[in-house]
């Protein structure tokens, strides 16, 4: 829906005896000086029974800020034939906590490695931004980081990280592209066709993004985006509200295999 309701949420759904592996979102843009909505949901779902449902990958956002203008979501599921052994892992923070940034990482089991990432936020007023969806390095936990947009928000909220897991496919790797914006400015992108992403003919199974640890509560992720035209991720972060403070680079994460 494009409008100024808020909030809103998408929902990717995978084709019948798919399952999914990955996804991302995307908000729409409003025009500058305007508030930002920020992303507070990017979570995948694996249906139990097979009832002739679907997996899906969801997508959520909010105002961070009352607006009239119009903006939108988008949710991304990559998908794929059932992969024996895989397993959605998650972990969240306590749920009665108000504390101003929150983290945690799901864990997959022995032997398994992290092949797409989700993380939401239970509160969806906008009070609370998600910076961070993304697996490590290693491909063995996936991380979750939400944050309070301003200061003395007194709400109890909390954040869950998913981690989508399987046997380790040939070829995997977790790559890393860094953006080349370093200070305050009001968006970063990382991720293009120049720089990052999947190589030597590997398949992108999904995408991630984090923003850098010493980010305000003035800054979200806008947009995980699966960039299957480079094989690799797209990330974009804004300042949902202008701050002078420098919030360093922001990473897009592309988890690789052949």
């Amino acid at each position: 829906m494009f409008n100024s309701s808020s909030p809103k949420s998408a929902v990717a759904h995978c084709p019948l005896n798919e399952r999914v592996i990955g996804g991302g979102g995307w908000v729409s843009d409003t025009p500058p000086g305007a508030p930002k909505p920020t992303l507070t949901q990017l979570r995948p779902t694996h249906v139990v029974d097979v009832d002739g449902t679907s997996d899906t990958y969801v997508a959520a956002a909010a105002e961070t800020a009352p607006t009239s203008l119009n903006w939108s979501v988008k949710a991304y599921a990559m998908c794929a034939k059932p992969i024996p052994g895989m397993t959605l892992k998650t972990a969240s923070t306590p749920p009665f906590s108000s504390k101003p940034v929150q983290a945690t990482a799901a864990v997959c089991p022995t032997g398994q490695r992290v092949i797409g990432t989700g993380a939401a936020s239970n509160d969806s007023s906008g009070n609370v931004v998600l910076q961070v969806s993304r697996p490590s390095h290693p491909g063995d936990i996936a991380r979750a980081q939400a944050q309070e947009r301003t200061a003395g928000y007194l709400a109890y909220w909390s954040v869950t990280a998913y981690a989508i897991c399987a046997a380790q496919p040939s070829g995997y790797e977790v790559v890393f592209d860094e953006s080349p914006l370093r200070a305050s400015e009001t968006s970063k992108v990382a991720g293009s066709a120049l720089a990052g992403g999947c190589t030597n003919g590997k398949q992108l199974l999904s995408p991630g993004a984090a923003i850098s640890g010493t980010a305000p509560g003035n800054v979200s992720l806008q947009a995980v985006y699966p960039y299957l035209a480079a094989e690799q991720a797209y990330a974009i972060a804004v300042e949902n509200t202008p701050t002078p403070l420098n919030w360093d680079f922001i990473v897009a994460s592309s988890v690789c295999a052949y």
